[in-house]
């Protein structure tokens, strides 16, 4: 007779607890607003124009400031330039700055290399000033920053209600519909930050997906 394995309370515990995290995996894959899905929609704004605005970049010698609010497009608009200014043949290093990085502080500037910082505020004088000495002979420097002067402003990103329903289109179109009327106060309540907008929807579209069995 074949002895039957027992399994003790705290492995059959282990076990759902491994059967919830799968699920709930699933149906955070299945959130429309999900960040992943965030990155991929490309920049969106009717009255930027892209011909106008590579023609400033090369009058500035490559060197400017894409300036905004948090959430308001910067970072997106700044992987979109990186796309065209590659297509147009330039040599494009792209680089983010988190909290406690120091990535600015290991880059030495090529002179065929235009360089794109993304989170340029993280920087305090001292260090904005030696990144700035140290990229003097970089091809070109484009940051983005929460407020205007370091470098000469190529864009004000700002987003309105249409920018949101746009991004709500695109991420969740059917959806959309429904959450039309709710895009303007949305808006105002997250004074036009897209992320914490798309965050909210997230977690509201999370509750009322059905919960995972335990």
């Amino acid at each position: 007779r074949r002895a039957v394995p027992r399994v003790c309370g705290a492995s059959r515990r282990l076990c759902r607890r491994g059967h919830l995290a799968i699920a709930m995996r699933h149906h955070a894959a299945a959130n429309p607003f999900r960040v992943e899905q965030l990155h991929r929609v490309p920049y969106w704004d009717p009255a930027l124009d892209w011909e106008r605005l590579l023609a400033k970049i090369e009058s500035r010698r490559c060197r400017g400031a894409i300036v905004g609010p948090h959430g308001h497009g910067k970072t997106t608009l700044l992987l979109e330039l990186a796309r065209r200014l590659q297509q147009a043949g330039h040599a494009v290093a792209h680089h983010t700055l988190g909290d406690a990085d120091r990535v600015e502080a290991s880059l030495v500037a090529d002179p065929a290399t235009i360089y794109l910082l993304d989170g340029a505020e993280r920087l305090g004088p001292l260090r904005w000033r030696a990144f700035r000495w140290r990229m003097r002979a970089a091809r070109g420097i484009i940051i983005t920053a929460h407020r205007p002067g370091r470098l000469p402003t190529l864009h004000h990103c700002v987003t309105t209600p249409g920018t949101v329903a746009h991004l709500v289109q695109q991420l969740a179109p059917a959806h959309a519909l429904a959450l039309a009327p709710r895009i303007p106060r949305l808006h105002e309540q997250h004074q036009g930050d897209c992320r914490r907008i798309l965050f909210q929807l997230y977690d509201e579209f999370a509750v009322r997906t059905e919960s995972p069995p335990v």
